[in-house]
This record gives structure tokens, sequence and C-alpha cells, in this order.
């Protein structure tokens, strides 16, 4: 046993691919990350304060909808066990 993971280590360490989950290798799951989180600065940049104002707008909506559903829900049950 000692003798495959030495091996191991020197394949992996050796060529800086070392194995993860279904065989993709590390080198390649980071470029592929790295790939898609400069696409994402990028669209993130070009946006303008006007379009920032829209999404902060838009989640701060979602954030009070849901709050508002939280506590009515919690409010109806407290009321269907008779607590209020």
């Amino acid at each position: 046993m000692t003798r495959m993971s030495t091996l191991y280590s020197r394949l992996s360490y050796g060529s800086g691919t070392g194995l993860i989950g279904l065989g993709a290798s590390a080198r390649a799951y980071a470029q592929a990350t790295k790939d898609s989180v400069w696409l994402l600065a990028d669209k993130m940049a070009g946006l303008t304060l006007s379009d920032w104002a829209i999404i902060v707008g838009m989640a701060c909506t979602i954030g009070t909808f849901a709050i508002n559903w939280y506590y009515r829900r919690k409010e109806y049950q407290l009321r269907e066990k008779g607590g209020a």
C-alpha cells in the first residue's frame, strides 16, 4: 500500500494534475473555474449605476417578500394552534 501511495503522490506532484472526483484534474478544474469567474467579473464591470440600482431594488423586493411570507406563515401557525 505504501508503494502505491508513493507512486500516486509522485505522479500528482510532478505533473500538477492530482485526480479529483471522477478523474478530472485539478488544473483543468481551475482553468474552467477561472474562465467563468473572469466572464462574470467582466459582465459586472460593465454595469452602470442605474443597472446596479435596479439589481439592488429587485433583491430588496424579493427579500421583503420572503420575510413577510415567513412571518405571516408563523403567525398563521400560531393562530392555528390557538396560541394567540
